[in-house]
């Protein structure tokens, strides 16, 4: 019963992609079939030397990829393409992006929340309604 289980992580490693830094705009999935607008993603890989808010309290700590969607965190498997997390599979990449396009979304993204409340762009998480939305241009 032990090889069994062992065989069938080393079968589940194969099959998943390894995390590669990059930065994408994605579609969140927000019911079967719906997609959200396109949101920046990306996946980074990040040091830590310090505490976070404590930055006299040094931190050893080797480098680590990081995920974030629409600016906030999230697990890696969430973004990648190919990962064996079904339940937790909320995204469906679009295209690879610029970390300069990556950072202009972020901020269109945060403007669009303050001051276009009817804009897609500011409700990563919600279902597009195409026929109320605001023309794109």
């Amino acid at each position: 019963m032990q090889a069994h289980s062992m065989l069938d992580a080393l079968l589940w490693a194969s099959r998943a992609d390894p995390p590669r830094a990059g930065y994408w705009l994605v579609r969140v999935r927000v019911g079967p079939g719906k997609y959200g607008p396109l949101v920046p993603a990306a996946i980074v890989v990040e040091h830590t030397t310090a505490e976070p808010g404590e930055p006299t309290n040094p931190m050893d700590r080797s480098p680590f990829y990081a995920a974030y969607l629409a600016g906030e965190p999230v697990s890696v498997w969430t973004i990648l393409q190919r990962a064996h997390t079904a339940p937790e599979r909320l995204v469906r990449l679009e295209q690879e992006i610029t970390a300069a396009e990556y950072k202009f979304r972020l901020a269109d993204m945060a403007h669009a929340k303050e001051y276009r409340p009817g804009d897609p762009a500011g409700k990563p998480r919600d279902a597009v309604d195409w026929l109320n939305a605001p023309p794109p241009f």
